[in-house]
């Protein structure tokens, strides 16, 4: 994969992980703790998928991109 195309995967997975937070945050604060664990449940999910399935395949090609990862995107 083209490095800046990874690049920008990464970044935008990044800010995906930051909004899906939020979602976790909305649903605690306004369902019932059952419909907030499913949900919790989906975001956990959705987030090992791209950590499983993009973003090591991305570090594996590109191990300098895990460093913007671990730095929170800086």
């Amino acid at each position: 994969m083209n490095r800046d195309v990874a690049a920008v995967i990464v970044e935008k997975s990044l800010s995906s992980y930051q909004l899906l937070g939020e979602v976790v945050f909305l649903v605690g604060e306004s369902c019932s703790e059952e419909e907030a664990a499913k949900i919790r449940q989906g975001v956990a999910r959705a987030i090992g998928y791209m950590d499983t399935f993009v973003l090591e395949r991305i570090f594996k090609e590109s191990p300098d991109l895990r460093d913007y990862e671990l730095k929170g995107g800086e």
